[in-house]
């Protein structure tokens, strides 16, 4: 009825909308609907199915043989050269030998694309080679071909790489040999000019007489070093003590003889004068300062002043320990200059044997290299007279009794997942088709207004009592006059029910009925205190709710009243949105005052006219 002005854009801020723009219930009962359809879609794909896959769907029958990598050479890079090794089996020249064994008459990509090489695992170096095939035996028969033709070629591979490199190792055993000739005529040359016979025994020799001859010359000289260190303090002793000393002193405590005295002629004083009297004070102070003195201060009286034992006796320990001191340098001395003249020795034994070991290195060197070489000679020589792969077949090629990669059961079951989606996708089409509007949820989203109150009348006659009942136990004490306006036109006398209905609670209702005067209705709803706007579900896009408040030309004070809702629908949630705005006192836009309601006479309330 009432459709947006094309090019309108949807509003943006979609997270302030009421309600949610399509309700997922709804497609679940639609499914609900149509789950007979979907079963028979699926019941009479899966025949359909299974006779595509049989006639339809190829089949590939795989054989393998599983062969070991024993390289005779340890690596230090196995895992690349069993990488290098894989890669070798599909090299252009092994697939025109396959293909010329077999007589196949594919092109070199067709016969290298039935063939996979796969590696177990690096540890184990093992490896596998599958062939393809129509049959199991063309697989089995093609993958034995494959693994002779690649064994072949690494016989032929290994034969020439022996030979070359025996050709090149017996040039080096000649030039090995001269090298050896030539070190020991060196060495001997060496022995006879310094007249040594073996180096390494004459500085061994002479380092164990160095070793005793070092032991004596440590010995001596921490005897002189001791025998110093004990004069000097010796000397330092005899410097400190003094030559005479106090022999004996006599010692006497004044303080406690002079208190004895004072404390007598105290009590002698006290006899014959008054306690107050000041010879006696003044000596009772006395006699107490003198207490109070410490007991232990002495007072020499006398001393007798003597020679010092102890400075005789170490004056003598010096002059014997002077004399040691000199002998054991003298002897510390004599042995340093014997420890001299056998170091130099080891020296010149030592430089000598240096020269004569490379000398002898030179030769033990060219032996050892000689050896090694004549030894890889004759390995080389047994390889070339029979050469190994170096791989070894654990599993021959046998044929499969299944087929590895078969289509068939992927094409009979997506015969019915695909009928059951495709029937899936019918219902839920047939159930948006238009995009209409079914739930309270969808209607309040897309017309950004709340739903007040839904209900199943008039398909329902019973329920429109309960309807009137849920909106003036809301409405009875709102303020201004209600506008009502049905959306569907052939729904006014519908809606001139529902008034009348709804009038005994709610006295300030106004019907408009004219759906063709646009303008009228405006001015109508701006007069208005509010716009309650019937609705029937399922009969309205979502293109025309969208334009609902650009048709009334206001953008609050709009409610939605949902009618006709089906059974399933109806379990769905009756109210959404916040209508406390809706039926609180609204403003006019033009007049700025509030609407108060007023009685209307018959002509207002059924057609919208005075």
């Amino acid at each position: 009825m009432f459709a947006p002005v094309e090019g309108d854009a949807p509003d943006a801020g979609w997270e302030q909308r009421p309600g949610l723009p399509l309700e997922p219930v709804r497609l679940v009962w639609a499914l609900r609907r149509r789950v007979r359809l979907i079963a028979l879609a699926v019941l009479v794909s899966i025949p359909v199915g299974l006779v595509a896959a049989y006639f339809l769907a190829p089949r590939e029958f795989v054989a393998q043989s599983v062969l070991v990598w024993e390289p005779v050479a340890r690596s230090s890079t196995p895992a690349r050269e069993l990488q290098t090794l894989t890669s070798s089996v599909k090299l252009p020249g092994n697939l025109a030998q396959v293909r010329e064994r077999l007589k196949l008459t594919s092109t070199l990509e067709d016969v290298g694309a039935r063939i996979r090489v796969g590696v177990v695992s690096n540890e184990s170096n093992v490896l596998t080679i599958s062939g393809s095939g129509a049959s199991s035996e063309e697989a089995a028969h093609f993958t034995q071909a494959v693994t002779d033709v690649f064994l072949d070629a690494r016989v032929r591979i290994a034969r020439t790489r022996m030979e070359e490199r025996l050709k090149a190792l017996k040039e080096e055993v000649e030039q090995t040999h001269k090298q050896l000739v030539s070190a020991r005529e060196r060495y001997d040359g060496f022995r006879a000019q310094h007249h040594v016979v073996d180096f390494s025994l004459d500085r061994k020799t002479a380092i164990e007489q160095l070793a005793l001859l070092r032991s004596e010359v440590t010995k001596s000289r921490v005897e002189a070093d001791s025998t110093s260190a004990k004069a000097n303090l010796l000397r330092s002793a005899v410097q400190k003590a003094p030559a005479q000393l106090v022999l004996t002193e006599n010692q006497v405590q004044a303080d406690r003889q002079k208190l004895a005295e004072l404390s007598a002629q105290l009590t002698a004083r006290r006899a014959s004068l008054s306690q107050e009297h000041p010879e006696v004070r003044g000596l009772q102070a006395s006699v107490e300062a003198l207490e109070r003195t410490p007991a232990d201060a002495y007072t020499v009286t006398g001393r007798q002043v003597g020679a010092n034992p102890e400075f005789l006796v170490l004056q003598e320990q010096l002059t014997r320990t002077s004399i040691d001191g000199e002998a054991a340098q003298k002897k510390w001395q004599s042995y340093s200059k014997m420890e001299t003249a056998l170091s130099e020795r080891v020296l010149q034994l030592t430089a000598l044997e240096g020269e004569a070991n490379l000398l002898l290195a030179d030769v033990q060197l060219a032996e050892e290299r000689l050896g090694k070489l004549k030894v890889e000679q004759n390995e080389l020589e047994a390889g070339v007279r029979q050469p190994s792969s170096e791989l070894r077949v654990l599993n021959s090629p046998v044929p499969p009794p299944f087929p590895s990669q078969s289509s068939r059961r992927k094409v009979a079951l997506a015969f019915p997942v695909l009928a059951g989606l495709f029937a899936m996708l019918f219902a839920a089409g047939q159930e948006l088709r238009g995009f209409r509007l079914r739930t309270p949820s969808e209607i309040a989203f897309w017309a950004k207004a709340p739903v007040l109150a839904s209900s199943s009348w008039p398909q329902a006659p019973e329920e429109l009592r309960n309807l009137c009942l849920e909106l003036a136990s809301r409405g009875e004490h709102a303020q201004g006059t209600t506008l009502v306006l049905p959306l569907e036109p052939a729904r006014n006398a519908s809606a001139a029910e529902f008034v009348e209905a709804l009038r005994a609670r709610m006295p300030s209702l106004r019907l408009w009925d004219e759906t063709d005067r646009v303008q009228a209705l405006r001015r109508a709803s701006r007069e208005s205190a509010r716009v309650l706007v019937l609705v029937e579900a399922g009969a309205h896009a979502a293109l025309e709710l969208a334009g609902l408040r650009r048709l009334l030309g206001r953008d609050d004070g709009i409610g939605l009243v949902v009618l006709g809702l089906g059974p399933e629908l109806a379990l769905l949630r009756d109210r959404v949105g916040d209508d406390s705005d809706f039926w609180g006192p609204s403003l006019s836009p033009v007049r700025g005052v509030v609407k108060e309601s007023y009685p209307l006479d018959s002509e207002q309330r059924v057609g919208g006219r005075r």
